[in-house]
């Protein structure tokens, strides 16, 4: 909690590695470094080598000792049932020590009996050398040569995704059932106030390429000027939950009147063109919201296409593909169960080739991210198995498609191609 005097301590005694989100293992792994003259290894979560949390840690671990190995479990569970991830780190104040040694282990579980002879069995582990002088505060999380050698190319391809859009999240309402508001009277409402109540998607409700009807609808007040102006059934839901909404910390805080939202993040954005995904999830999930015609809350990662000149359909189709898939595996936080964090500092870090020299390629991508759109859109609504075989096998074709481009867009050969999405399948 803020006011707990631990956080004072850790913030005053570890200003170099605290952050507003820590994890009690950075200060273990700190004070080991520090009074210690040979050798440390510990057995710690693995969300440290990747999580931007961890950024400060990273840079003064490598700053201030040598990384001699990492055995990392990845989703293989060593602790069954706690829901951590695992590594074995260890580290040293021997500066002969020139490369750091980086052991993921293959399967996604741990044989029954293991010792410690199982884990250094070579079939199990995939091994990687990277020199000491390499790491910094960036994601640990290294790939073979021909990997960081496709990583490389992708990057120099293309221009971060934060360069031509925002990426946030949605909006806070700090309590979201006071804010619902019964199917019935959207229904009767939605056209007269269609910029005051909006269905909720959530990330159930996000898919590739599709969203899913929304089970929810939310009102939207922050476009009022005072509680007087809204329609009296929206005042009548609101009041409802009046106490409620006085019991937010944003409000006793003074930060948004009692009928507002806690915090209504990129409210000035809000009207635009958007792609959006889910903040955890396996495998990219990317889809098109073109005409703002829902509303996302604080989990789900919101793309605000800011540059008109952006097709919406590339962007979505592009972040989908099997080659951003495999780009964002190593700019992301894994977790349990091969959970990945789409949290909008990782999603905006993508390599996006979209230029006038791609701009006849980039409208094939559009095309073809519709068509997908369309024909997902399409089989959901057919009973027909007959109908439904057709779409999927033209699905099956358009995920093809979408690739190929992809690929060409980032001058990846078909040798590349094939081995990302081998490298992809190893994965699952």
């Amino acid at each position: 909690g803020t006011k707990d005097p631990r956080l004072t301590y850790i913030k005053d005694r570890y200003p170099h590695i605290y952050t507003d989100k820590t994890d009690i293992l950075f200060y273990f792994l700190e004070k080991s470094v520090s009074i210690c003259k040979g050798e440390i290894g510990m057995i710690v979560s693995r969300s440290f080598l990747e999580a931007d949390k961890a950024f400060k840690l990273r840079e003064w671990l490598a700053s201030n000792s040598r990384v001699r190995e990492i055995l990392d479990f990845r989703t293989a569970e060593v602790f069954k049932g706690v829901g951590i991830n695992t590594v074995v780190i260890n580290l040293t104040k021997s500066k002969s020590v020139k490369n750091t040694f980086f052991k993921k282990w293959k399967e996604n579980s741990l044989p029954a009996g293991y010792r410690a002879s199982t884990l250094r069995q070579k079939t199990f582990l995939e091994t990687l050398s990277v020199a000491s002088n390499m790491l910094d505060g960036t994601i640990w999380n290294f790939g073979n040569a021909r990997v960081e050698e496709i990583l490389a190319k992708l990057d120099s391809s293309g221009v971060p995704l934060s360069s031509i859009a925002k990426v946030g999240k949605g909006m806070e309402t700090g309590s979201n059932k006071a804010f619902e508001i019964e199917q019935e009277l959207y229904d009767t409402m939605k056209v007269k106030f269609a910029k005051i109540i909006f269905p909720r998607i959530t990330n159930s409700g996000i898919r590739s390429f599709q969203l899913q009807p929304a089970k929810t609808y939310l009102l939207y007040p922050e476009d009022v000027k005072s509680f007087d102006e809204l329609p009296q059934e929206f005042q009548e839901c609101l009041i409802k939950s009046k106490n409620d909404l006085e019991n937010r910390a944003a409000f006793k805080r003074g930060d948004c009147e009692w009928w507002q939202y806690t915090w209504p993040l990129h409210k000035e954005l809000f009207h635009l063109p958007k792609v959006v995904s889910p903040y955890m999830a396996t495998t990219s999930t990317f889809a098109v919201d073109a005409t703002n015609s829902a509303m996302y809350l604080t989990d789900t990662t919101v793309i605000y296409l800011t540059n008109p000149d952006i097709p919406i359909y590339a962007l979505c189709a592009l972040l989908n593909s099997d080659i951003l898939d495999f780009r964002f595996h190593y700019l992301t936080k894994l977790k349990g169960g091969g959970v990945k964090e789409f949290f909008a500092k990782q999603v905006e870090k993508q390599p996006v080739p979209f230029n006038s020299e791609n701009s006849g390629l980039t409208l094939e991508l559009n095309q073809l991210g519709l068509a997908m759109s369309t024909a997902l859109d399409e089989v959901s609504s057919t009973q027909i198995e007959k109908e439904r075989q057709l779409l999927k096998t033209e699905i099956i074709k358009l995920t093809s498609e979408i690739n190929e481009c992809v690929a060409k867009l980032f001058r990846i050969s078909s040798d590349e191609l094939k081995f990302i999405q081998e490298t992809k399948a190893s994965w699952t």
